[in-house]
């Protein structure tokens, strides 16, 4: 298992450096290396993450092997310490998070320092400057991201070249235009909000299938079932109010809050989308559903129906239709927003 995710990483990494900038990956990526770290063994989490790595400094330099390893390992290292030390769940998950965040962070400040500008105009220009040279590895990238249909190809333009059996120039130039247009406008819109929701996603599903993994392979440390997650008793009042002040700020203020008030909503989106996922898998559990149903509930629900999941975790908040609050909090605290 070991050798074969390895092999997968090495395989995939070109083509995973792209899906970074498509939502959710930011906060999954640690998550898989999480679930590597749990049911493989660290030798499968930090040689995927050398793989990661060196697929960043084909395509992007040194700057970007540099990046992916301040993205990738603080999370890792953290989280085999709140392992190692057999730390409780949630303040885990927390400090997880934080870890995943200051990263990106860090990485934004970092490419940003190295081109002089913001960092969606560096990645931007650093990913034209990549991919627009003839190479290999980067018109493989291009060719498959044709073939999946992320990006198209012009009619009349020929694509390959007789001569080195790559990309003709033309060719190359309309794909990586394309690409950077798509990496730029996505960036600048979604990366405050991805930074946050991605760090909370990491949080606490890196967490569960880190602690899942190291169980299943003998280790005692606690963990917090998926079904049993719930935002805490008034907390549901709190985040409403702040979301509705900050959405008023925002008509006051649009220059200033719009940002601010867009990367809660995604954050407030992502908590309850996670609950009602959860108070599914509770009812579940109740009637004895076999474990593939969970799978298949998380997985519907994260990625294809994620707005139906995040209307049930406002519900459950509001009236606990899954009748969970009455068992793990009490009756006097069922229903509490």
């Amino acid at each position: 298992m070991t050798v074969l995710s390895i092999l997968l990483c090495l395989v995939l990494s070109p083509v995973l450096m792209i899906a970074l900038c498509l939502p959710q990956a930011l906060g999954l990526f640690p998550v898989v290396l999480l679930a590597l770290l749990g049911y493989v063994g660290p030798v499968s989490a930090v040689g995927c993450c050398a793989a990661m790595a060196g697929a960043a400094w084909m395509l992007f330099g040194g700057i970007g092997a540099l990046s992916m390893a301040v993205y990738l390992l603080p999370i890792l290292i953290i989280s085999a310490y709140y392992v190692d030390r057999r730390q409780s769940f949630w303040p885990s998950a927390a400090g997880t998070a934080i870890t995943l965040f200051a990263s990106l962070s860090a990485v934004a400040a970092l490419l940003s320092a190295a081109a002089g500008t913001d960092v969606v105009s560096a990645f931007s220009e650093l990913t034209r400057q990549s991919f627009i040279a003839a190479n290999p590895v980067s018109d493989s990238v291009l060719m498959m991201l044709a073939q999946t249909g992320v990006l198209e190809l012009e009619n009349g333009i020929p694509q390959i070249s007789q001569i080195t059996g790559l990309l003709t120039d033309a060719a190359r130039e309309s794909l990586v235009a394309q690409m950077v247009t798509v990496i730029d406008v996505t960036l600048r819109l979604e990366m405050p909000m991805q930074m946050a929701t991605g760090a909370v996603a990491a949080g606490v599903l890196g967490q569960s299938v880190l602690r899942r993994g190291m169980r299943r392979r003998g280790m005692d440390i606690p963990t917090e079932p998926m079904r049993k997650w719930r935002i805490p008793k008034g907390w549901g009042r709190v985040l409403g109010l702040t979301l509705v002040a900050l959405y008023v700020m925002m008509m006051l203020m649009p220059g200033a809050m719009s940002s601010m008030t867009y990367v809660f909503s995604g954050v407030l989106q992502q908590v309850f989308a996670l609950q009602g996922i959860a108070a599914l898998r509770y009812i579940l559990h109740k009637r004895g559903a076999k474990r593939i149903w969970h799978g298949v509930v998380f997985f519907a629900g994260y990625f294809l129906f994620s707005s139906v999941m995040d209307m049930l975790g406002i519900v459950d908040q509001l009236m606990d239709f899954s009748h969970r609050r009455e068992e793990l909090d009490g009756p006097a605290q069922g229903n509490a927003l």
